[in-house]
């Protein structure tokens, strides 16, 4: 008897704002990029996200140009989309309403390559 996976939970509706990204992107060299986020979940643990695919967007800061009432307001579109999978996460911090978490965003192979290493 099988049991599908369910989703954990589900976010792509949220967009994080980054103030500043120091990176050096490399083709040759695999991504790596820590992302720190909250959440309500005070407990989430490491098992439930290592080996999860993930998607990480990368946008433009939104235009300050005013938008008319006759112009259809159009979905922004990424500049990049990282594909990958989680290969870490930690908690940092966490208070009564909300914690603090640190997940690692890396290729797909990385993942596998760590498993099999």
């Amino acid at each position: 008897m099988s049991n599908p996976l369910r989703t954990f939970y589900d976010h792509s509706r949220h967009k994080l704002k980054i103030d500043q990204l120091d990176t050096h992107l490399d083709v040759l060299a695999p991504y790596l990029y820590r992302i720190e986020f909250t959440a309500s979940d005070l407990d989430i643990g490491a098992e439930k996200l290592i080996g999860q695919y993930a998607e990480f967007s990368l946008y433009a800061h939104p235009s300050t140009r005013p938008v008319m009432s006759w112009d259809e307001p159009k979905p922004p579109k990424p500049l990049r989309t990282l594909y990958g999978r989680i290969t870490g996460c930690q908690r940092l911090s966490g208070s009564v309403d909300e914690a603090r978490y640190e997940v690692t965003l890396q290729p797909r192979l990385a993942f596998h390559y760590r498993r099999s290493g």
